[in-house]
């Protein structure tokens, strides 16, 4: 029988928090990236440079224990690779693991010296018709930043904890870690536990911030009041194991805190490697739909906004600095009278395709040294081997803690 086991990192990096910027990063105090198709509500995906090569797209995964590219993508940039430890996937089942170490990686304003990345099939990640070639996973989105993201402005924001200001007026929803203690070498990453009500019924469940979708286990659906329709899904873990769904559960309305989001969608909770009485689902992207959402990975809390009403479409369009874009009166350069359309004679072009800020590009909630930062306005303030018998620890945190010290 396998021992409950208590690690002494765990424990340190939970007993106190660091305000600079993890080893490797670039300077500042937040950086900021781009997303590609950021209104299409799937997956957050950014533009980023491995070793002065790309634009590649990835998808962000704070679940993810390191970022991943694929094997086609290493051997493009001839890397060395080796083999790792063993990797336990949501089936249950130990995977062997490939890794190789990069130069750089450059993700908006923000780079990231050697780090070691994990090497999976082509194809792997990729959704919706795009390509994707990798994660970004918890070596960028480090437990010491704060993570957000805003759809409307079709940006991506990571912080240390000096660079961040909480959103005025946010709702503050606090989260457990549950950690995992399972007998692999590599064990899953600690699950962001909160508890939500659906249809009345109060759960566990996981902020799953790298998933479009939330899920919920089968024999806790009747309980909650979901109804069963035809789905038909693809869903990949972090290890890149693929599970097919045909069912899906229709929530009247779920609430997270005093956030009520209805008619939500939950696919199959089918995570094997937590237990029932510790975690019974996710609360996925589309649970924040309506949401401009900040994750202070140090303190354990989600700070949650509403979505800007007003049109940032011009907002969106300076990033490219493109004056013939700048003086279009309508968006693409099109006109449309009647039945006749006109079309300047600039080529259309994808308002929300990956484009890199400008250095020191911040968004509401963030502090950036330079340029300044434009006067207040009424949008969101703020920037092994074998598998065993297993048992998970939760590690609470109330209030968000004060301040600390302590360097990284």
């Amino acid at each position: 029988m396998l021992a409950r086991r208590t690690s002494l990192l765990a424990l340190a990096l939970a007993a106190g928090c660091s305000i600079g910027a993890p080893p490797g990063f670039s300077d500042g105090d937040s950086w900021s990236a781009p997303l590609v198709g950021p209104l299409e509500s799937g997956v957050l995906i950014v533009p980023v440079f491995i070793d002065d090569q790309g634009p590649y797209l990835m998808r962000i995964d704070p679940d993810a224990n390191q970022s991943i590219i694929d094997e086609a993508l290493a051997s493009e940039l001839a890397l060395l690779s080796g083999w790792g430890g063993r990797m336990l996937d949501e089936s249950d089942t130990t995977r062997p693991t490939r890794f190789a170490k990069l130069r750089a990686l450059r993700v908006g304003t923000l780079t990231v010296r050697k780090p070691l990345v994990q090497v999976t099939p082509v194809g792997t990640f990729s959704t919706s018709g795009r390509i994707l070639r990798g994660v970004l996973g918890k070596d960028v989105l480090a437990d010491s930043l704060v993570f957000g993201f805003d759809r409307d402005r079709g940006l991506a924001y990571l912080a240390t904890q000096q660079g961040f200001t909480p959103p005025t007026g946010a709702v503050q929803i606090g989260y457990d870690i549950v950690s995992s203690v399972l007998a692999v070498d590599i064990p899953p990453a600690g699950r962001r536990v909160t508890t939500a009500s659906i249809g009345g019924t109060r759960l566990n469940l996981h902020l799953d911030l790298g998933e479009p979708h939330s899920q919920l286990r089968q024999a806790l659906w009747a309980k909650a009041g979901l109804a069963a329709v035809p789905a038909s899904a693809t869903l990949v873990d972090e290890v890149g194991t693929r599970r097919t769904v045909n069912q899906a559960g229709l929530a009247s309305n779920v609430a997270l805190g005093p956030i009520v989001v209805p008619q939500l969608m939950f696919l199959p909770y089918g995570d094997r490697r937590w237990e029932e009485e510790d975690v019974d689902g996710t609360l996925g992207l589309n649970a924040m739909r309506d949401q401009v959402v900040w994750a202070n990975l140090d303190k354990h809390v989600v700070y949650l906004t509403p979505r800007p009403t007003e049109d940032l479409l011009t907002e969106r369009l300076a990033r490219w600095n493109s004056p013939e874009l700048a003086a279009c009166a309508h968006p693409g350069c099109v006109s449309i009278a009647g039945e006749a359309t006109a079309v300047a004679p600039t080529p259309m072009v994808d308002a929300d395709a990956p484009a890199e800020p400008a250095p020191g590009a911040g968004a509401p909630g963030m502090i950036v040294a330079a340029p300044p930062a434009p006067p207040a306005g009424p949008g969101p303030p703020g920037p092994r081997g074998c598998r065993s018998r297993r048992s998970s620890r939760r590690s609470t945190a109330a209030a968000p803690a004060p301040p600390c010290r302590a360097t990284r």
